[in-house]
């Protein structure tokens, strides 16, 4: 193991000192179009990109590197240079990732715990590194109530509203997911319209689509394409909130994994890198997984005092979003939010009750930040945090179930200041269900 550790190192200190180039840029293009079009897929008349296995995550963890580095030595490149150093760097960093992950196997084997610890470990950390966690369809469904509720905040600190947040961060959906192959079929479009020309004479296409050409070209061709600023309108403070400078960012991780492409990269605190004087968001995941807790992070980091407020608007929209998706599956539902329940001196509280014909569903919410520590060096952390979600949800929706059995044919519930909400006629349910 140690042998492996020792061949880890010095591969990440290799891939440190050749990315210290005057166009890093570029060399973030170059990675993210050759890791995005590798592995075409063709499904009926649609090409899909698909990743290999594991995912290596190797512009997450590109970013991350140059995030962590002053570039101080800085060298000139050509753009034949660019395209080597491309190659270079995935082949390595994917060299990289398998010897990690090997380590983590064998650091399983020889764990000084119980075999059953061992592969939650193992299973755990391997969970840790998947990336893309909604449908690409839900995007603006899940982050749009989440971040409108903060619009004061955003106004006050940013001199940009919600909305506008909201507006940039699906321009910068759209032009990650879709912005290369959008350019690349307006270019197509212009050339079949020169070459239906005589002899291709591009003096009689309008000027209007002539500059949607050199527009087109920039989008598909150019690091224009990743242009934070260009694409969404954000005012430069928040932007600059969520980005790295080179030698700005640290790992998260200390000691022996520093730097491993397995721990968590600092790309999850800041998904943009400044470089040049220009804001860039190369990776898709990155914008997507992680924009709304590095938006809250941002946030508190400039504002500590707005955590309680955060945490309270937090808990009412993801409640309120839980309600909507209930009535929009159950037409005719009754539901009821932010119940309380029991005596003032045992007094308990639920998310929300939903009555459906004779079915009654005791819900829970839980809006937490989970860890951003790697299960590999803080199993603890994460087997606490999961404790928080699940154990306590379990044991709020038992608690709540419970009372509704005692209760008999009337249900009382109560306010948070333990006023009377609603009394309600139960004689009729015959099953309740818990959600958490």
């Amino acid at each position: 193991m140690e042998c492996l550790a020792k061949e880890i190192r010095e591969c990440i200190e290799s891939i440190r000192n050749y990315i210290q180039i005057d166009q890093q840029e570029i060399l973030l293009m170059a990675v993210t179009d050759i890791s995005n079009f590798s592995n075409p897929s063709p499904e009926g008349d649609i090409l899909f990109y698909k990743q290999g296995g594991l995912p290596s995550r190797p512009v997450e963890y590109l970013q991350s590197l140059i995030a962590s580095t002053n570039n101080t030595i800085c060298l000139h490149v050509t753009d034949e240079d660019i395209e080597r150093l491309a190659h270079q760097y995935l082949h390595d960093q994917e060299m990289l990732f398998e010897k990690a992950t090997q380590y983590l196997m064998f650091r399983s084997l020889v764990i000084e715990d119980d075999s059953e610890t061992s592969c939650l470990v193992f299973e755990a950390q391997m969970m840790h590194m998947v990336r893309g966690n909604r449908y690409r369809f839900l995007q603006l469904d899940y982050i749009q109530p989440l971040v409108l509720v903060h619009d004061s905040e955003f106004q006050k600190l940013f001199g940009v509203s919600a909305n506008a947040v909201i507006d940039g961060y699906e321009r910068l959906e759209k032009a990650l997911s879709n912005g290369r192959l959008e350019g690349l079929a307006a270019l197509r479009e212009l050339f079949e319209k020169a070459g239906s020309a005589d002899e291709a004479d591009f003096s009689i296409i309008p000027e209007k689509d002539l500059r949607a050409a050199e527009e087109a070209f920039l989008e598909a061709c150019s690091v224009h394409h990743f242009n934070v600023g260009r694409i969404t309108n954000w005012p430069k403070t928040f932007m600059d909130a969520l980005s790295f400078a080179p030698g700005e960012a640290s790992f998260f991780e200390e000691g022996e994994m520093r730097y491993w492409p397995i721990v968590t990269l600092p790309i999850v605190d800041r998904p943009f890198i400044t470089l040049n004087g220009k804001t860039y968001c190369f990776d898709y995941y990155s914008l997507t997984d992680n924009f709304y807790r590095a938006v809250q992070k941002a946030i508190l980091r400039l504002d500590p005092g707005y955590s309680e407020q955060w945490q309270q608007r937090q808990k009412e929209a993801s409640e309120s979003m839980v309600e909507s998706v209930f009535k929009e599956m159950l037409p005719g539902c009754i539901s009821y939010a932010d119940n309380y329940y029991g005596s003032k001196k045992h007094r308990n509280e639920n998310d929300l009750l939903v009555i459906y014909r004779d079915a009654l569903l005791v819900v829970e919410v839980k809006a937490g930040r989970f860890t951003d520590a790697p299960p590999v060096s803080d199993f603890d952390s994460h087997i606490k945090r999961y404790k928080e979600l699940i154990q306590k949800s379990n044991s709020q929706c038992a608690h709540m179930r419970d009372y509704i059995r005692d209760s008999g044919a009337e249900l009382l519930l109560y306010d948070q200041g333990m006023l009377p909400k609603a009394a309600l006629n139960i004689s009729n349910i015959n099953r309740i269900s818990a959600f958490r």
